[in-house]
């Protein structure tokens, strides 16, 4: 009696003497595998709900990011004008700082002077408004 499957179990024949020394290559990195697959399956089921979380927020973000494109695109021109100046304002603030430095302590011993002189200001600027031809029609003005 003819079996059908004869022909077909021929052909399989060399490629499973093939196979085999391979398999036994692999059974050595199958049992290395094991202890990192059995470490990876809780790694990868606390990622799970961390990706179903991450989902809407990138959906949020697309529209965000597509329309900062354009800004983008229009603060590159601008950025690179900025730069020379930038390079250029360097030296200065490097001289104006010891300048600062000097400037602070004056201006501390010039704040009170100001605010004794502010009230003497208002009324001197009163008398010359009053001393004006037209001073009624100067305050109505701009007062």
């Amino acid at each position: 009696m003819f079996n059908p499957l004869q022909p077909l179990n021929s052909e399989l024949r060399p490629l499973n003497s093939e196979l085999q020394p391979l398999n036994s290559e692999l059974r050595p990195l199958n049992s290395e595998l094991r202890p990192l697959n059995s470490e990876l399956r809780p790694l990868n089921s606390e990622l799970q709900p961390l990706n179903s979380e991450l989902r809407p927020l990138n959906s949020e973000l697309r529209p965000l990011n597509s329309e900062l494109q354009p800004l983008n695109s229009e603060l590159r021109p601008l950025n690179s004008e900025l730069r020379p100046l930038n390079s250029e304002l360097r030296p200065l603030n490097s001289e104006l700082q010891p300048l600062n430095s000097e400037l602070r302590p004056l201006n501390s011993e010039l704040q009170p002077l100001n605010s004794e002189l502010q009230p003497l200001n208002s009324d001197s600027v009163i008398l010359v408004l009053l001393k004006h031809e037209n001073s009624a029609l100067f305050l109505q003005r701009f007062l």
